[in-house]
């Protein structure tokens, strides 16, 4: 008997410990997004999300790691019922060093609890695009809006911007233009604000609109980052451009919140103007530029098919060159 007693104890001291692990990894769903479209970045970083949903489980800590060229890890709590996400920044593919890795091999996503024991773990299936396409991101609450400008760039997506877009500035890289149009659905944080400038001083073209709003598009940028100083908004009947570089249609009918002010000395100069003032304010930033719209960008005009795309057209052609500036995948 007693030599019997010995195996079993031991067998019971080993449910408990895999037991528990075992009830969790049947508890927590895991989930979890790459970038944009779940493609995976060679030559500029990347951002993977996990989000753990403890679903009938007691509340739930542990750790999330990545193990991908390195190990990413992440302390993480989930309350009973809830789900939390953290965001992983993973470095370029092409610097993954393959003499202590097979290349080939799949980033992996590990679920551990607080004694470190294995939950879950799951594999990052990702696509491997031959390329890249140039991503503009649009900061609004209907974002769709925008997805007209990819008829006026080639090999573009538009891309609604999410707060974690805005947390790591060398992630930021994969973004040609940034359009900041409704600010409402996302508050940028002090070192967001700090990303914004670094990414258009070095080359990044980011447009900001105005009328209908523009106190919150003033607040969501950087005061030194606007080549105009907005003071308030007048309604005007006629929005026809001094110059034809923009032709707007039925611009005669109806009435238009334009925003006014002062140019932001010494580096704002008007792109494009009309009878009730400027529509267009451009400045230099380091390597980028800010382009300040006085029209709200998803209001009238810009409804009309015809002046959405002269509008962009004659915008976008100023600078083509820093918009097609070579990013690498």
């Amino acid at each position: 008997m007693r030599k019997l007693l010995g195996p079993v104890l031991f067998a019971l001291m080993l449910i408990i410990i895999i037991l528990p692990a075992g009830a969790a990894a049947a508890e927590m769903e895991l989930k979890y997004e790459l970038n944009f479209d779940q493609s995976y970045f060679n030559y500029t970083w990347n951002a993977l999300t996990v989000t753990v949903q403890n679903q009938q489980g007691p509340d739930w800590q542990g750790t999330v790691e990545v193990e991908w060229g390195g190990r990413y890890v992440k302390e993480l709590f989930v309350a009973q019922g809830a789900a939390a996400t953290v965001c992983f920044y993973l470095p370029p593919r092409s610097l993954n060093n393959t003499y202590f890795r097979d290349y080939s091999e799949e980033p992996r996503i590990n679920l551990k609890d607080e004694q470190q024991r294995l939950v879950k773990s799951e594999p990052v299936r990702f696509s491997d695009e031959s390329k890249k396409p140039l991503h503009i991101g649009v900061l609004s609450a209907a974002p769709e809006k925008f997805n007209r400008l990819t008829n006026l760039v080639p090999a573009s997506a538009v891309v609604p911007v999410k707060s974690r877009h805005l947390d790591h500035d060398l992630f930021m890289d994969n973004f040609a233009l940034l359009i900041i149009s409704d600010p409402s659905t996302l508050q940028l944080k002090p070192e967001q604000q700090e990303n914004l400038a670094r990414w258009a001083q070095n080359g990044g073209l980011l447009v900001v609109g105005g009328g209908r709003g523009w106190q919150k598009t003033k607040a969501a940028v950087p005061q030194d980052l606007l080549p105009f100083t907005p003071t308030g908004t007048v309604e005007t009947e006629n929005l026809s451009p001094l110059a034809g570089q923009v032709n707007f249609v039925d611009s005669g009918s109806g009435r238009f919140l334009l925003t006014v002010g002062s140019l932001s000395s010494p580096q704002g100069h008007i792109l494009l103007e009309s009878t009730a003032g400027p529509l267009l304010i451009a400045g230099d930033y380091g390597q980028g530029q800010v382009i300040y719209s006085a029209l709200n960008l998803e209001d009238p005009p810009f409804q009309h098919p015809l002046n959405f795309e002269s509008f962009w057209n004659y915008l976008l052609s100023t600078n083509r060159a820093r918009l097609f500036r070579s990013v690498q995948q």
